[in-house]
């Protein structure tokens, strides 16, 4: 079978049978539908293809990619997680095949449809953090902030009015002075 993996043996009829004989198909049944069809070797028309471009007109598939998932048409740039999200859809609610339920809310869908496992729900790395143990570990350091934030706010505001009081000493014994000044001059003029 390795033997057949380059472009030399590839189309080699020895590989193909060898590839059939492991895959268990019949390699006189394949023969039989290429000649019934049209053949290979022949400038005749091939019946399955025309009746596959027939059924493309009448099916009315233009150009564009398309696929068939329960006679809805899928058209244009068509994704794994497209098709494979309108296969799953198609499914009663409770009747759902195990790997719709388990790779739909997956994000890397494709790969989680051929392991059978969700990427994104594995801790492969026994250093990773979950994201519930990150965020809890966010609004704790954003509470102490915020708790360390309101201790310096009103340390600075108890600072501040004992300096505007220490200010507002220093300036009212000369107020004070003044008025005892003002007196004495009002006093004499009297």
């Amino acid at each position: 079978m390795v033997r057949c993996d380059n472009d030399t043996y590839f189309a080699n009829e020895s590989c193909i049978l060898d590839a059939f004989k492991h895959s268990g198909v019949d390699a006189s049944k394949v023969e039989k539908c290429m000649k019934e069809s049209g053949g290979l070797t022949e400038d005749q028309p091939n019946i399955l293809l025309d009746n596959e471009i027939a059924a493309k007109s009448t099916m009315g598939v233009v150009i564009l990619p398309a696929v068939f998932v329960n006679s809805a048409a899928l058209r244009g740039a068509l994704e794994f997680s497209t098709v494979f999200d309108a296969v799953c859809a198609g499914f009663l609610k409770g009747t759902e095949p195990d790997t719709c339920l388990k790779c739909l809310p997956c994000p890397e869908d494709q790969e989680c449809v051929s392991t059978g496992i969700c990427p994104s729900q594995l801790t492969s790395d026994p250093s990773s953090v979950s994201k519930t143990a990150f965020g809890g570990s966010l609004l704790f350091i954003c509470i102490i902030f915020l708790i360390t934030g309101v201790i310096v706010f009103s340390y600075q505001q108890r600072q501040m009015k004992v300096q505007v009081r220490g200010l507002v000493a220093q300036y009212m014994p000369l107020d004070e002075e003044t008025d005892h000044a003002e007196s004495a001059v009002d006093g004499e003029i009297m």
